[in-house]
């Protein structure tokens, strides 16, 4: 699965959570806001599967320090068959209005989504004057078979800007698991130790185009108790005027894991 991402604030340090997420009901969404979203995309049956509609997974959070406002993020099925999207909104609850929404196909790959695998992130991550963002984190605790490594949840960041959600940094894991030894999978006899990572964001004061700078920061942890003998993993992600380049920090991280 892949829909990703990660923030946080000055002084701030946010550690993700490992293996999953909220469970079903934790972020429960009201019949109204289902509603709203559904009249809003002009799909008749958009509920959840449970109740015969198309939404697999669905979380609603009001935004704290945006009085009036909730963030609701939804997973659906559509056409073809074997794509879903998520589509993410932001209500006015007073004036019970749509204030922006963005919608994107999900690549689901292996990862098989179900409610609960959504979850809403309304910490107060503010990335300049006037720019809070928010996360959504998908993803569940699929490995595929004989697999020698995964991540995930993945989280997304986003910011409102007048009326357009903008996602700001896409696709990062908030935790990584792989095997101590290279050639061991979840099918080996004996398989290695598994060492379990936590990415953990903090924003910084640093400034680049704009934006905060992230530091990101992983230590990883065999599942025997035994130490790796790394260092913790640190990398500054700098804004480059539309994205944080997660796809950079990841290249560094795969380095210091081997």
């Amino acid at each position: 699965m892949r829909t990703r991402s990660w923030i946080g604030k000055a002084a701030i340090v946010l550690p993700a959570v490992a293996g999953g997420f909220a469970q079903a009901g934790e972020q429960p969404c009201s019949e109204t806001a289902f509603e709203r979203a559904g009249a809003y995309l002009k799909i008749d049956d958009f509920r959840l599967q449970s109740d015969d509609g198309v939404v697999v997974a669905a979380a609603c959070k009001r935004w704290s320090g945006k009085d009036g406002l909730t963030l609701a993020a939804f997973a659906y099925g559509g056409a073809p068959d074997d794509v879903k999207y998520m589509a993410i909104f932001v209500f006015d609850d007073k004036r019970g209005k749509v204030v922006a929404a963005y919608r994107h196909a999900i690549d689901e790959g292996a990862t098989m989504l179900g409610d609960g695998d959504a979850r809403l992130d309304t910490a107060a991550y503010d990335l300049a004057p006037g720019v809070r963002a928010f996360g959504i984190d998908v993803g569940n605790d699929y490995v595929p078979h004989c697999a020698e490594g995964g991540a995930g949840p993945y989280r997304t960041l986003y910011v409102l800007q007048g009326r357009e959600l903008r996602p700001v940094m896409k696709d990062m894991p908030t935790s990584a698991w792989r095997f101590d030894s290279k050639g061991s999978t979840t099918c080996s006899p004996d398989p290695a130790p598994v060492v379990n990572y936590t990415l953990t964001i903090a924003v910084d004061k640093a400034v680049t185009h704009g934006y905060a700078d992230l530091v990101v920061t992983a230590l990883g942890r065999r599942d025997d108790g035994k130490k790796t003998g790394r260092a913790p993993f640190r990398y500054r992600m700098r804004y480059d005027g539309k994205q944080y380049p997660v796809d950079m920090m990841m290249g560094e991280f795969s380095v210091w894991q081997d």
